[in-house]
């Protein structure tokens, strides 16, 4: 299942993806949106769009990623509304000594609102 429409930047630490919600998009309530609790996965999918990328560039096979949770997302809606458009922003802070990828900041964002989430974990 993939969500994120585009990638708009990558980088050895850090990849932006983007999407736009529409009526026929994946967990789409009529005309309410898509539920604010879909951007954790929205998040989960920019990093494993990292994770991958990150693999490829240095030669080896994309790995399993999992999204093991978060210590925080805040929303100020309850949903995304049609027409959003949403721009994930996922920046890798820590990764050790066998290239795993263990913690990355990640910023949810359109142009009224902002989300955040604070860490996403690829063991």
């Amino acid at each position: 299942m993939v969500l994120m429409d585009e990638l708009l930047d990558y980088g050895a630490e850090h990849a932006v993806c983007a999407l736009t919600i529409r009526r026929d998009s994946l967990f789409c309530e009529g005309v309410n949106g898509v539920p604010s609790w879909v951007g954790i996965e929205y998040m989960a999918q920019t990093a494993g769009a990292h994770a991958g990328l990150s693999d490829a560039t240095e030669g080896r096979p994309a790995g399993i990623c999992m999204y093991l949770g978060t210590k925080r997302y805040r929303s100020e809606r309850t949903h995304f509304a049609i027409g959003s458009r949403l721009r994930v922003v996922v920046q890798l802070v820590l990764r050790d000594d066998k290239r795993l990828d263990r913690v990355r900041l990640c910023d949810l964002s359109s142009r009224r609102r902002r989300r955040k989430c604070d860490r996403a974990r690829r063991y």
